[in-house]
């Protein structure tokens, strides 16, 4: 499956999520730099909060919380998403 990835396929869709209003990504760092990262959008199911789209930490920074802290954010996002649907106001 990884060898049928095209990379500027990959490129060009990490391009639009991270131009869309609508997306959220998240990056977790630590002094040695990026260790790892989650993207969301909002749901394409009918009255969904969003989708989770990606969550990735490195295997060094497990244990860490950046899995965990990636996933609160991601979560409180969610939680924002549901409320906009939903007429109130963030």
């Amino acid at each position: 499956m990884l060898e049928n990835l095209s990379v500027d396929e990959r490129e060009a869709r990490w391009r639009q999520r991270l131009e869309d209003d609508s997306a959220a990504v998240w990056v977790a760092q630590t002094e040695a730099g990026v260790v790892g990262f989650a993207s969301a959008a909002p749901s394409r199911a009918e009255g969904g909060a969003g989708e989770l789209y990606s969550i990735y930490v490195l295997p060094d920074a497990w244990g860490n919380r950046a899995g965990h802290e990636l996933m609160t954010a991601a979560k409180a996002w969610f939680a924002g998403e549901q409320r906009d649907a939903l007429g109130a106001h963030r």
